[in-house]
Formats: structure tokens, sequence, C-alpha cells
């Protein structure tokens, strides 16, 4: 039985600091995810819809890259 193979997602998100309704700081976090789709629109719009708020500035795919194994490519 072939497995589907699995992509991790490194993604960086800008997110802002508000005061009285104006943006005092912004700071940039790092983070990954697995995803069953390398493509690229498919995994932008479901990142966007996790983190759409008023306070992401930026959302920025960094790579996706395949986690297949070496006993997966032999079995395919």
């Amino acid at each position: 039985m072939k497995k589907e193979p699995q992509y991790t997602v490194c993604y960086q998100l800008t997110l802002a600091e508000f005061q009285d309704g104006h943006v005092v700081n912004t700071h940039q976090v790092c983070h990954h995810r697995l995803s069953e789709t390398p493509e690229l629109n498919e995994v932008f719009t479901d990142l966007y819809e996790q983190f759409r708020s008023p306070h992401l500035l930026g959302l920025q795919i960094t790579s996706i890259r395949c986690q297949q194994t070496a006993q997966d490519y032999l079995l395919a």
C-alpha cells in the first residue's frame, strides 16, 4: 500500500502589537507544520485562515520539504 508523502512547511509570521489603535511593535515568529500537499496556494490559504487576525502583518512560506524516508522511497 502506497503512503501519500507528507511535507514539512516552514513559515514566518510577522505580528503587530497595538496600543491605542497604533502599531507600537512588531515581531517575527518562525514555525513549521505538516501538510499533505506541496501546492503553494493551498498551503498559504490554510495558513492564512489559521492565523488571520488584525495582528497579522505578514505571512511568508520559507520552505516546503518532502518527508519521504528512504524506506518509503524503496517501497514506492
